[in-house]
């Protein structure tokens, strides 16, 4: 692939990735969340309150084939030794 097909191959993934983060995050919203935009590895934070009972999740959106960032990765296993969704 030359490198103008790639340049174009990145530029559409973003965009795709963007409008799954979109769709995601209304997705949610319909669903009675609020959402956090957090830039620590993740997407956003999804807040939803339950009966004086706090749920948080914390969402990293992906499209197509798209594979987690070692950040991510790092994100990740860090909320899961915390047992956080």
């Amino acid at each position: 692939m030359s490198k103008q097909n790639s340049r174009i191959q990145f530029a559409a993934n973003k965009i795709k990735g963007k409008i799954a983060e979109e769709i995601a995050k209304q997705d949610y919203i319909d669903n009675g969340f609020e959402i956090q935009e957090t830039g620590i590895g993740s997407d956003f934070i999804a807040v939803k309150s339950n009966e004086g009972t706090i749920y948080k999740e914390y969402v990293d959106v992906k499209s197509g084939n798209a594979r987690l960032t070692k950040k991510q990765k790092q994100t990740k296993s860090l909320l899961k030794k915390d047992h956080i969704p």
